[in-house]
């Protein structure tokens, strides 16, 4: 006998699947809202809530959810993990916008003299070789090529050993109050600038003898005198004002 034959599938079964999966859908949600609620619950007086018995079939639902909701899940983190690094990177940008844009305060420009503190250094140089100079041709050659008259020589010899210790304060004093911006010692290395231009000149024109090294050496320590008196003026206005 011939075996019957198979019915003829109707065209309208893949629309009938298609809406009983639809249909189906609002239930697999009511299962999931379900269970998240009743795993939400607190047991009360130590005893687990009792569960209903169409969620039995707890597995499936529960991966049936786990599906759904795993693309949603993934799209919120992303969206929130997107939202906080552009956030972060727009608060980022604004604070060094605002670093940049704010006006810095505080900050005053350095007013100490370079070419004077160059100058001291230069004084500070030529100096010992002015002194030792001037002391050894006192001692050496003039004391016994010439005939000091009673006292002069002694007077030469302290107004040198004085010329040598205000020097030695007015570079000190210049010195710093040039790096400290301090108007107060840089006027104090000013008079005594003014001091040592004084006898300067004396050895230059009023000492006992005056050689030709006197001459050259002195005319080279007032030059450098001038020039300093000229840089600290300039650097005390500065300070004042």
């Amino acid at each position: 006998m011939a075996a019957p034959a198979a019915p003829p599938r109707s065209r309208n079964a893949p629309r009938g699947r298609q809406r009983a999966r639809a249909r189906a859908q609002p239930r697999v949600a009511d299962a999931c809202r379900a269970l998240s609620e009743d795993a939400g619950r607190a047991p009360e007086d130590g005893r687990t809530v009792g569960r209903s018995a169409p969620l039995a079939a707890e597995p499936r639902s529960r991966s049936r959810c786990r599906r759904g909701a795993g693309p949603a899940r993934h799209r919120g983190r992303v969206g929130r993990g997107g939202g906080a690094r552009t956030a972060g990177i727009g608060a980022d940008r604004g604070g060094r916008g605002g670093k940049m844009a704010a006006p810095q305060r505080g900050r005053t420009s350095l007013l100490s003299s370079v070419p004077l503190q160059i100058q001291f250094c230069l004084s500070g140089l030529y100096f010992p070789f002015y002194f030792l100079a001037s002391l050894l041709m006192m001692v050496f050659y003039k004391k016994h090529f010439f005939i000091y008259p009673p006292n002069y020589l002694a007077m030469d010899l302290t107004l040198l050993c004085v010329l040598g210790l205000l020097e030695v304060l007015r570079l000190h004093l210049g010195s710093k109050g040039n790096l400290v911006e301090e108007e107060l010692l840089l006027g104090g290395s000013l008079a005594l600038t003014v001091l040592n231009t004084f006898l300067s000149v004396y050895f230059l024109l009023w000492a006992t003898y005056v050689l030709r090294a006197d001459v050259f050496l002195n005319t080279v320590l007032l030059a450098l005198y001038n020039l300093e008196g000229i840089l600290q003026m300039v650097t005390i206005a500065a300070f004042l004002s």
